[in-house]
């Protein structure tokens, strides 16, 4: 199944729980219309989709080091109007993004981590590592956070008019790691070359071809 479609199947799915709950049928637009809708509008964000998946490949952080991804993700949320909150369960890295009030409580949760050993040039089909025993996005999260991101934005902005009211349901968006202790992460990077702490560069306005 392709990305795409699957984006416009979880966003359905979204709106086909969270709309009945509190606004009749007569009340709002049909099912069909919103899946429409849902489906247009994510796909008119098609090119920051693929500005995230590929920044958040090139950042390729460790699990509780994903400090570029948070900053660039939750940027982008805050755009769009949601409420940024990190640090949260008291890992630095986690970070919940929250918009609206009201129920029911649209929940979003997702992976931003890399994994150890897993760099990779972008665009190769055969292991050609950027880092010799780096780590890297071997397991696909940078894509998953986009698809998180890009369905938040559009749930967002068809509540309105999903529930005939401005922010009458909430959405929160959670990133956490997962994948192993933060010791056993501290101890990988350093044996291995990883990124300065410097201010990261804003990628989206360096990835020109995207526009083609």
């Amino acid at each position: 199944m392709s990305r795409n479609r699957s984006l416009t199947l979880y966003l359905a799915l979204v709106i086909l729980v969270a709309a009945p709950l509190t606004v009749t049928a007569q009340q709002r637009p049909s099912t069909d219309q919103l899946k429409e809708e849902a489906k247009q509008m994510a796909g008119s964000m098609q090119k920051l989709s693929q500005e995230m998946v590929d920044s958040i490949f090139s950042f390729g952080e460790l699990g509780f080091q994903e400090f570029w991804t948070m900053e660039y993700v939750t940027g982008i949320l805050a755009e769009e109007g949601f409420d940024i909150e990190t640090g949260c369960a008291g890992m630095p890295t986690c970070y919940v993004a929250s918009w609206g009030s009201g129920k029911p409580v649209i929940g979003i949760m997702g992976d931003i981590d890399g994994l150890p050993e897993t760099s990779q040039k972008p665009g190769v089909a055969y292991q050609d590592p950027l880092i010799e025993n780096g780590p890297g996005h071997g397991e696909g999260h940078n894509s998953a956070a986009a698809v998180d991101v890009i369905a938040a934005i559009t749930t967002k902005r068809l509540i309105p008019e999903a529930f005939q009211k401005p922010r009458s349901s909430a959405i929160k968006i959670k990133s956490r790691s997962y994948r192993s202790s933060p010791e056993r992460n501290r101890s990988l990077s350093t044996e291995v070359p990883h990124h300065d702490p410097s201010p990261r560069r804003d990628i989206r306005s360096e990835i020109g071809h995207l526009d083609n």
